[in-house]
């Protein structure tokens, strides 16, 4: 018997209003804080964010393409290889930073079937359009105009429908993940159940 793919329940929120509001900005995108005492690693780990793992194995049949940007790639990446895990073998998972990587790791990365690609969000868009891209803990590191660039970036590398999914860490140190899909209007926050 075959499974269906899940029903998703979702509230809109226009581009405009992730973008300019104020109450929004911070909730998703929150300003460049001090380090709270965790080391880089800590938001890198394995089964770092096992609500979006969980999301994407519902929805694997749906997402080909996947890229985690900003994921620590020089550390191996290890939450885009749990990506990788919930998606399966047919999607093309790529972990995007700016930094370069050895032969060695990336050799490594390719073996748990990850494409590694040095790229700066907040020049371009990735050169290839996504089904999915995730961008957590990464836009508190930004100024508010390369986190705007960043996003919109995103927004022309993501497919209609496409998701991205985020997390961010608030000064209180208070973690909220999310979804967001990509409409015609703008982006529809998906409830995570």
């Amino acid at each position: 018997m075959r499974r269906r793919t899940p029903k998703l329940h979702t509230r809109e929120i226009t581009l405009r209003t992730l973008l300019y509001s104020r109450p929004a900005w911070k909730r998703y995108f929150p300003a460049p804080t001090k380090d709270p005492g965790h080391a880089h690693s800590t938001y890198t780990r394995p089964n770092r964010y096992p609500l979006h793992d969980s999301f994407l194995k519902s929805h694997r049949k749906k997402i080909r393409v996947f890229a985690d940007i900003g994921c620590a790639a020089v550390e191996g990446a290890p939450t885009t290889v749990d990506a990788k895990k919930a998606l399966g073998r047919r999607a093309r998972v790529y972990a995007v930073d700016i930094e370069t990587i050895g032969r060695e790791l990336e050799k490594n990365m390719k073996k748990k079937g990850v494409r590694a690609m040095q790229h700066q969000i907040v020049q371009a868009p990735l050169p290839f359009k996504c089904d999915a891209i995730r961008f957590a803990n990464v836009s508190q590191h930004m100024s508010k105009r390369d986190r705007r660039s960043a996003l919109r970036n995103i927004w022309a590398s993501l497919k209609e429908g496409g998701f991205l999914l985020g997390s961010s860490i608030t000064p209180m140190i208070e973690e909220h993940q999310f979804v967001l899909r990509k409409t015609a209007r703008g982006w529809e926050e998906v409830i995570l159940r």
